[in-house]
């Protein structure tokens, strides 16, 4: 979905793979302000953002490229430009099962 309505943003491949892989479900829609892809924990969701690769074209300009939340508590758990940091922050979320132990 996130080439339909962002196709500037280059999502990294190793987003794109995981995706394929199952492991992230691309929910990205018209109305988002950048692509994101979610997995599902038991009682929530951790919700990867991806913005734009150009830091003056994101969402908040010189803003993080990327931005991992949990929901539905609405909490921002990391904001970085290392995407192998945001990875490695779901793999432990997800291999924690909830997750929330990081919190």
């Amino acid at each position: 979905m996130w080439r339909k309505w962002f196709q500037a943003y280059r999502v990294p491949k190793l987003v794109d793979d995981l995706v394929k892989a199952g492991v992230l479900i691309d929910r990205t829609r018209e109305i988002d302000v950048t692509p994101h892809f979610e997995a599902e924990l038991p009682g929530a969701t951790v919700v990867l953002w991806v913005d734009h690769p150009n830091p003056g074209s994101r969402f908040l300009p010189d803003g993080p490229r990327y931005m991992v939340n949990l929901h539905p508590q609405r909490q921002t758990l990391l904001e970085t430009d290392d995407l192998d940091e945001a990875i490695l922050l779901i793999a432990r979320l997800l291999s924690e099962g909830k997750g929330l132990r990081l919190l």
